[in-house]
């Protein structure tokens, strides 16, 4: 399946938490199951809205890089707060530190 070999790819592992960097290409394609991270990086301005995102992906972080138009960024931001998700922008703030 296309969807998981290309999931597989996007997602780096630092002991036991992941991160998957969703960019646009994930926009075309289809999702068998639900995938389980620790944070996802949204990347390149993916057309997305969270509540979309948190239908195939299970995390309890959102980080958003600074490829991301500052619309989006701000889109996230506000839907973010009413989904009650945490995120971090580093598009103003170049580093985030993880505690793993």
């Amino acid at each position: 399946d296309k969807a998981i070999k290309y999931l597989l790819d996007k997602q780096n592992q630092f002991g036991n938490y992941k991160v998957l960097r969703w960019d646009k290409y994930f926009d075309r394609l289809n999702y068998a199951r639900r995938y389980e991270v620790n944070a996802v990086l949204l990347s390149g301005n993916p057309k997305i809205s969270l509540n979309y995102l948190k239908q195939y992906v299970n995390f309890s972080l959102l980080l958003i890089d600074g490829t991301n138009s500052d619309y989006r960024i701000k889109q996230w931001q506000q839907e973010a707060e009413e989904l009650n998700i945490t995120y971090y922008v580093l598009k103003k703030n170049p580093a985030f530190i993880a505690k793993l």
